[in-house]
């Protein structure tokens, strides 16, 4: 992992960009006593997702995204019109940063959240009865893994937008899948964390609109996944500017954890409970063809 907090100014990777994300919820405490509570901010939605990642050949990017929009994207609207479905999210994917062989390219990433009465067995069986589930060219896309998931309680600040002010072309987005230890305590330490500190701190960040949006997802079960793939269990996405490089985001960070938390922020590294091999991050750009917000 990277310490630099460059969260909008890629420099040809997106590890350096990791202390946005990674860094920033991969944090631990020292020997410092923490507060029992940390300022919070309310986060724009505690809802359940279901959050699909797809592989597709580059030579098939073109007809994956048209079948989605011909196919798919109606089946979704009525999803919504139902109340199934709140939003649907979909990015290209670009720029991969892991040391895990991904092969076949994980190309696309969705991000559905789910009405009140929603359930991912819905949207599932509505899919499957348009035959949208399914390619009709089997070597068109490939579903990598899907999960159940649900924000991180202090963690979710705004939404993925398609277009902003600030961003004419729109914005680009870093995307990590993080793979915490699968025990008790690693993802209870995990989640305390990002809960009290590292997601209340990127909301700072999105209210004084140094980031557009911050989201933490965590797995809450599996849907789907093919054989030897990569066991992500969290999911945390962020905007990804060019813009920012008169920000020192070092600066920004332990200010801003000195000011609302009381803490320096390298007394807040070095508990980070075990990571399984290493994140595997993208660059993610919405197609707003395909979206629903």
């Amino acid at each position: 992992m990277n310490k630099r907090k460059d969260a909008r100014h890629p420099v040809g990777s997106i590890l350096i960009l990791s202390l946005a994300l990674v860094a920033l919820t991969s944090c631990a405490v020292g020997d410092q006593q923490m507060p029992e509570q940390a300022p919070t901010l309310p986060p724009a939605s505690r809802g359940e997702y279901v959050v699909r990642v797809v592989a597709v050949q580059p030579d098939g990017v073109e007809a994956y995204i048209a079948h989605t929009r011909e196919c798919t994207v109606p089946v979704w609207q009525g999803l919504r019109l139902a109340g199934t479905v709140t939003s649907v999210s979909v990015f290209e994917l670009s720029e991969m940063d892991s040391t895990f062989p991904v092969t076949p390219p994980w190309r696309f990433l969705l991000v559905a959240e789910l009405g009140p009465q929603g359930t991912a067995d819905d949207l599932h069986a509505a899919e499957s009865s348009s035959g949208c589930g399914k390619a009709p060219d089997d070597s068109l896309f490939t579903i990598i893994r899907e999960e159940r998931m649900t924000c991180t309680p202090n963690s979710c600040f705004a939404s993925p937008e398609p277009s902003y002010p600030d961003a004419a072309l729109g914005i680009d987005y870093l995307i990590e899948f993080i793979a915490v230890e699968e025990t008790p305590a690693s993802l209870a330490k995990y989640r305390d964390l990002m809960s009290r500190y590292f997601g209340p701190a990127n909301g700072f960040l999105v209210e004084r609109g140094l980031l557009q949006c911050f989201m933490a997802l965590e797995m809450t079960g599996t849907m789907s996944e093919a054989p030897g793939e990569v066991a992500w269990n969290q999911v945390h996405l962020s905007d990804h500017w060019d813009e920012g490089e008169d920000v020192d985001w070092d600066s920004v960070y332990e200010e801003l954890f000195r000011a609302e938390f009381s803490v320096e922020l390298d007394d807040v590294w070095a508990e980070i409970p075990p990571i399984r091999g290493t994140s595997t991050g993208y660059r993610g750009r919405l197609v707003p063809d395909l979206c629903l917000h």
